[in-house]
């Protein structure tokens, strides 16, 4: 009996439950509305599209839309290549940003500081984008999927952020493994990165949606429709 008195007492809402819970609801909405208005918009007519504005729910609904995009011959295609691209450029960025974060996290890596301002400074100050054409066209990677893969192929943020991760890792781990006769790929392969995964599966997502996401970069350098990415053939 004093349990259930207790649970009772414990499912009572007080002031501070209802205002959290009504700031809570309207920040959801705040989200999830412009998703419903793209939808609705999808199912709008052309004409009620360009004529009517936002509106809560179309006056005649059409899946014409969802068939001339879908039964497009060329979006599989473009499906399959953002595939190709989203998976062949996420194990390029992962493999970048893991050994560079892993190196410049070890206090004992020669020019570790000289290394480390370089690459952040990259973050703040580029070449521009008529540069960044100019190399990937001398390196020979226009009208290739590499285009969009390789000098894209690390992002300075995700690298500090599984920096800092490996930097909160005790060194007695690696001297143990050095102990027990392991080499520095064995340990980085099998003891420091499975300490990490919480913070790898956060920059896989991260670059996920990135990759799957490219469509500028795309259409500068895939001149090809055979290659274009699905973000670029919508």
């Amino acid at each position: 009996m004093q349990k259930s008195a207790v649970l009772r007492k414990k499912k009572k809402f007080t002031p501070f439950d209802i205002v959290n819970v009504a700031v809570l609801s309207v920040l959801m909405l705040v989200v999830l509305l412009p998703f419903y208005y793209t939808i609705v918009k999808s199912l709008m007519t052309q004409s009620e599209f360009v004529m009517g504005g936002t509106t809560l729910w179309p006056k005649e609904i059409t899946f014409s839309n969802y068939k001339d995009i879908l039964g497009t011959p060329t979006m599989a295609r473009s499906f399959l290549n953002t595939i190709i691209n989203v998976v062949v450029g996420v194990v390029y960025n992962m493999f970048l940003t893991t050994t560079l974060a892993y190196g410049l996290s070890r206090k004992g890596f020669p020019g570790r500081g000289l290394f480390q301002n370089l690459v952040i400074f990259t973050m703040y100050f580029g070449g521009g984008l008529i540069p960044f054409f100019l190399v990937v066209k001398e390196l020979g990677l226009m009208g290739t999927r590499l285009s969009i893969v390789i000098p894209l192929g690390l992002n300075v943020f995700n690298m500090i952020i599984l920096r800092n991760f490996f930097e909160q890792l005790p060194p007695d781990l690696e001297e143990a493994a050095k102990l027990d006769g392991a080499g520095p790929l064995r340990i980085f392969g099998q003891i420091i990165l499975p300490l990490v995964k919480p913070a790898l599966a956060t920059i896989v997502l991260f670059y996920m949606v990135d990759r799957w996401n490219e469509w500028f970069y795309a259409s500068l350098f895939l001149g090809d429709g055979k290659l274009w990415t699905v973000q670029l053939q919508l």
